[in-house]
């Protein structure tokens, strides 16, 4: 693995002394050349096809542990050029590239795989002089462990660069499924199925290397964990969507609001500990207020006080500068009246058709 390391960073390194402009007032002006190969940034070590077919090599030097080497991601000015910011300052005027990360390659958590991921640093002469008092740190390096590595700062970032969080790095394509499919289903969950993609890989690595009796190594890849899933997954929610959703519920109204209680959604709401053994925290079933356009305008647990949820309710008709709502409706209109009643005075409190017609 280090030998492969090795080997991309010495390529890489050529391609960039070769394309680099020698100041940042003037443009590039040495161009590769057409029969330079253009690889990465994402380098995937060579199969046994390539092996076999190269002349001279047969057979002989084809090897098991070959199936054991990581891609390796490459952070580096050469693909990222929009990277020559400072992730705490913001100045991209007095920045430098200088040298790659003395930490070496990091492990990546991927989709099929496990990978590797090796940063270059960057150099602010701006935080560099204001640290000095201080006896910080003036490197910034994309890829390793520092607060220029959060997922904050690189998640908007294109061009497929690696998620990195302060525990654990995840490629762009696993970052992409755990936003998506952790919604619809358990972390534990996820993590056995990432895990049975690794095993997969695995198993399609072997069966390409059919002339060897047997594998003394063994399979030992470890995937992403449920609880690293959860993780991530809460992190993300917390700086996109939990803002998001707060702020369009802000500015919901209603004419008509609809009082419901639903348990079926909230006995999906589990939580999973380390032996695996899942528990139920909303017991009580969620009450939902809806307006006349299906439109959930707020929320609270069912044993929370209705009276509060009503008075928040009125405050933002308030802001909003809109009439309150005409009427509430609700399955148990005899028990939630007294509640609307005290929040919303001019509000009328109605049984649904649904119940009345079944009366």
């Amino acid at each position: 693995q280090l030998r492969w390391e090795a080997e991309v960073v010495e390529y890489v390194q050529c391609l960039w002394e070769k394309s680099r402009p020698r100041s940042k007032k003037i443009e590039p002006t040495d161009k590769l050349g057409i029969n330079v190969p253009l690889l990465g940034p994402r380098f995937v070590p060579p199969s046994y096809l390539h092996i076999q077919k190269r002349a001279g090599l047969g057979h002989r030097v084809l090897e098991p542990m070959t199936q054991y080497i990581k891609p390796l991601n490459v952070i580096h000015p050469f693909y990222y050029p929009q990277l020559a910011t400072c992730p705490r300052c913001g100045s991209d005027k007095e920045t430098s590239w200088e040298g790659w990360t003395s930490t070496g390659a990091r492990e990546l958590h991927g989709l099929i795989c496990e990978e590797t991921a090796l940063g270059a640093q960057l150099r602010c002469n701006i935080c560099k002089e204001s640290a000095k008092m201080k006896k910080g740190n003036t490197k910034n390096t994309p890829g390793d462990d520092d607060a220029g590595a959060q997922a904050s700062e690189t998640a908007d970032l294109e061009g497929g660069i690696p998620i990195f969080f302060y525990r654990c790095a995840l490629t762009r394509d696993l970052f992409d499924l755990l936003v998506e499919m952790r919604p619809s289903t358990t972390s534990a969950g996820l993590e056995e199925r990432i895990r049975q993609l690794h095993l997969l890989e695995h198993k399609r690595r072997m069966l390409e290397y059919l002339e060897v009796a047997g594998d003394p190594l063994g399979y030992a890849d470890k995937s992403i964990s449920g609880e690293m899933i959860t993780e991530v997954f809460l992190n993300v929610s917390a700086r996109t969507r939990k803002g998001e959703s707060e702020g369009y519920l802000k500015t919901l109204s209603a004419i008509c609001g609809s009082l419901d209680n639903t348990f079926k959604a909230a006995s999906k709401a589990t939580l999973t500990n380390r032996d695996r053994q899942k528990s139920k925290e909303l017991r009580g079933g969620i009450l939902s207020v809806l307006n006349e356009d299906n439109q959930i305008i707020a929320w609270t647990q069912t044993n929370a006080e209705i009276t509060e949820l009503l008075q928040g309710l009125k405050r933002r008709h308030n802001i909003l500068n809109v009439p309150q709502p005409k009427m509430m409706v609700a399955d148990n209109c005899c028990q939630v009246r007294n509640a609307v009643t005290s929040a919303m005075p001019e509000t009328d409190s109605k049984l649904d058709v649904w119940h009345f017609s079944a009366r």
